[in-house]
């Protein structure tokens, strides 16, 4: 598979296991919502209308990423995490780019990662173990994605 471009932060390694029993709270806080539209519309340069790819994923879009549930692990352990899509199925975003996410972000990383990507492609169990998806007949997509929240202690 083609190899990432040189990213801020750890390997593979699952040092932590994430679910998403925040998400729910998350989403409740519509005041916080809105400053956090405002932080993603500043960080991609474009107040009025920042917008998250949900039908194609490629260099420079950005998507969010959420957990799959923690039934559906890496090989490190960790939750998977899958493109939110419209009729798009199957961008999973690979374990050191979920490690970067928990770095800089580790309570927002256990809800979602909201990221631009810096490399997608094509992957079949067979191909690439990383995901440990060794159950799915058909292909997926690879994803790597840059954090463009930080957490607040960071900024």
């Amino acid at each position: 598979p083609p190899q990432p471009p040189p990213a801020g932060g750890g390997g593979g390694g699952g040092e932590r296991r994430l679910s998403s029993r925040h998400a729910h709270e998350s989403l409740l806080d519509a005041p916080a919502l809105e400053v956090l539209v405002e932080r993603v519309a500043r960080a991609v340069g474009d107040m009025d209308t920042p917008k998250i790819s949900l039908a194609r994923f490629g260099q420079g879009d950005l998507a969010l990423f959420m957990p799959c549930g923690k039934e559906r692990v890496d090989k490190h352990g960790n939750t998977l995490y899958v493109a939110f899509n419209v009729n798009c199925p199957g961008h999973f975003l690979h374990p050191t780019s979920l490690q970067n996410f928990l770095t800089h972000d580790p309570q927002r990383a256990e809800s979602y990662c909201l990221g631009r990507l810096t490399l997608c492609y094509e992957s079949t169990a067979d191909d690439d173990d990383e995901l440990n998806l060794g159950s799915e007949a058909r292909p997926f997509h690879v994803c790597y994605a840059e954090p463009i929240l930080r957490d607040e202690c960071e900024a």
